[in-house]
Parts: structure tokens; C-alpha cells; sequence
């Protein structure tokens, strides 16, 4: 019986370490997404400042400004402002209005919030649809940007990348929010589902 007993405990120990392993590697690549976003948008930012001030101190001392700095720091914009919400709804900084949802009954609150997130899924799988479509006929037709001669699906491109990291973290959300309300409901035995 004794040898039995500590078997089926070997097995268990067996499988609770072979479980971390995924856990790890998704950890990781989550840690990469969340290291690749913070990268792009503080580069992207202080490109932008830089430019900027360069723009401002040329206009200052020449009376003339570099023509190509506002198109540009218009086009970067697209993709620090949608690498930026990327961010944002990780840290769960978006503005949201939970007056209905926080008097509801606990036990539907997760349910609520899982549905908005499925909307706001939609809703950015509209916005990389149209934004992949605008990049495929920019390509096609060849559009440029007026002052530097650049292509401009290479800006546009910033919509369908931007909306599919912002998708991803919608959908991390969703299942932590999931995860987080199986876990409350399951009361003090089930708390540790994960």
C-alpha cells in the first residue's frame, strides 16, 4: 500500500512539473510581446520628440523647417498610438464605464466583461480588415507620401499590425478575466485553477 501511495505521488509530481513547461513558454512569449511593445512605442516616442525638437530649433534659427519632420510625425503617430492601446488594454488603462456591471450579481460580472471583450475583438478585427485592405490598395496603386517620396502602405501598416497585438491582448484579458471568475466561484478549493 505504502509503495502504491507513493507512485500515484510520484506520477502527480511527474505531471505537476511536466505542467509548468507551457506555462513557462507562454510566460515567456507574453514577457517578449510585452518587452517588443514597450521598445516600440518609447523608440517610436523618442524618435518623435527628437524630430520634433529638431524641426522646432531649425524653424527657429533658418526661419525655414524640415519639410518632411510633420508627414512623418503624423505617419508614426498611426502606430504609436495602436501599439500604445495595445498597451493600454494589458494594464487594463482604458477608460471603461462599470456602473452596470459592478451591481450585478458577482457570479455574472465575469460573463459581462468576457462579452465586452468579445465586442472590442470585433470591433478590432473590423478596424485589421479595413486596415489590411487600405495597405493592399496603397500597395497596388502605388500611393506615396507627398514630401518624402515613401510608400505609404509602410505607415498604414501600422492599423493591421497594431490591431492584431491589441488583439492578442484582448483575448489575454478575456481569458484572465474567465480564469479569475472560474477561480472566485469555485470557492476556497477551486481558487487555484491555473
Amino acid at each position: 500500500m505504502i509503495s502504491r501511495v507513493s507512485a500515484e505521488q510520484g506520477v502527480a509530481r511527474g505531471s505537476a512539473r511536466a505542467a509548468p513547461r507551457p506555462h513557462a513558454a507562454t510566460l515567456l512569449l507574453a514577457r517578449a510581446l510585452d518587452h517588443l511593445e514597450e521598445g516600440v512605442v518609447a523608440g517610436l516616442l523618442g524618435f518623435m520628440v527628437i524630430l520634433a525638437f529638431a524641426n522646432v530649433v531649425v524653424r527657429y534659427l533658418t526661419t525655414s523647417s524640415l519639410a518632411f519632420s510633420e508627414e512623418l510625425l503624423i505617419n508614426l503617430f498611426v502606430w504609436l498610438s495602436l501599439f500604445g492601446a495595445a498597451i493600454a488594454v494589458r494594464r487594463k488603462a482604458h477608460a471603461a464605464v462599470t456602473m452596470l456591471v459592478d451591481r450585478l450579481p458577482a457570479p455574472f460580472r465575469p460573463a459581462v466583461r468576457v462579452a465586452a471583450y468579445g465586442l472590442s475583438l470585433l470591433a478590432t478585427g473590423l478596424m485589421v480588415m479595413q486596415g489590411w485592405a487600405l495597405v493592399s490598395y496603397q500597395r497596388a496603386m502605388g500611393v506615396e507620401t507627398y514630401s518624402m517620396s515613401l510608400p505609404m502602405w509602410w505607415f498604414s501598416l501600422g492599423i493591421p499590425v497594431g490591431g492584431v497585438v491589441i488583439a492578442i491582448r484582448i483575448v489575454e484579458a478575456a481569458w484572465k478575466e474567465l480564469r479569475d471568475g472560474a477561480a472566485h466561484q469555485g470557492g476556497a478549493g477551486g481558487e487555484r485553477s491555473s
